[in-house]
């Protein structure tokens, strides 16, 4: 198993009950590899929720501009990749499903953990973002 500690429970906003759910599988690989497995549902049904998710899109891009920058949803995938050396699976039905699997590596590169993450949202824009949100948490202790 690799040297990298990830949370493995954990409230995603302060002001909301609904806790990030974490859960792990081991390969049957004959070096068994173990996969981290997030899940959360980012929604705007509530006005609340639509509160909260407009004030994380003005946090996150306070001066976005659809005519001057990319639009919010590549630079979220970009960071997913860039970050934390993800890809981005995105699928529909009456929701969004959106599925990560990202490779956290430890400080010298020698050694990663799997994260997988899965996001129900009503807006992929904000199931993006809750996925960043989560992993800058998962990882948040190995960082600090």
């Amino acid at each position: 198993m690799a040297n990298v500690i990830l949370k493995e429970e954990f409230l995603l906003r302060d002001d909301y009950d609904r806790k990030v759910t974490y859960r792990t599988s081991v390969s049957k690989d004959e070096e068994p590899v173990t996969t981290h497995h997030y899940e959360y549902f980012a929604c705007t049904c509530s006005d609340e929720n639509k509160q909260y998710w407009k004030q994380r899109l003005h946090d996150y891009l306070p001066d976005f501009d659809p005519e001057v920058h990319a639009d919010i949803v590549s630079q979220l995938v970009m960071e997913i990749n860039h970050g934390y050396n993800g890809g981005v699976s995105i699928d529909s039905d009456m929701w969004f499903g959106i599925s990560t699997v990202c490779h956290i590596w430890n400080e010298d590169y020698s050694e990663c953990e799997l994260v997988n993450i899965y996001m129900q949202c009503d807006e992929v824009s904000l199931g993006l973002m809750a996925i960043v949100d989560i992993l800058h948490k998962v990882v948040q202790d190995e960082q600090d």
